[in-house]
């Protein structure tokens, strides 16, 4: 009866690893202060201002890609989960797809950052949150 008792708590503590580990907040992805407000007026955020248009912007812990996917607009740390120090460098094309140029992970902007199928990334880049108030884009952690 001991014996049994071992073993089924050891299958229980192992099924809560293996479910932590799959955990989306598993991936601790290194942020930074991304509070600004971005004026889409601004002839620097002109790309913003129609739908597939994207902006890297200075914040964050390396950077900001904000993009305007049509429908909204949506704000991704530009660390790679993956490399962790590396910039994810690259807006490949205008169809949504974000670039590590280290790793090559490849991540989809409008599947909330998730990395495509084939990328050595398994977490996806990391979100900030933003509102829309007439023409001044407000981001923040």
């Amino acid at each position: 009866m001991n014996r049994l008792k071992r073993t089924l708590l050891a299958l229980i503590a192992t099924a809560g690893l293996l479910a932590a580990s799959c955990d989306k907040n598993a991936c601790k992805v290194p942020i930074g202060d991304a509070r600004c407000d971005i004026n889409l007026m601004n002839p620097d955020a002109y790309n913003l201002m129609h739908a597939g248009g994207s902006v890297y912007a200075y914040g964050g812990n390396k950077g900001l890609w904000i993009i305007n996917t049509g429908l909204d607009y949506q704000v991704f740390e530009a660390t790679c989960p993956h490399c962790l120090n590396t910039k994810v460098d690259t807006l490949a094309g205008w169809d949504g797809i974000l670039v590590c140029d280290k790793c090559d992970s490849k991540y989809s902007t409008y599947s909330d950052g998730y990395p495509l199928n084939g990328s050595a990334a398994a977490c996806p880049l990391y979100q900030y949150a933003c509102t829309l108030e007439g023409n001044v884009l407000h981001i923040y952690n």
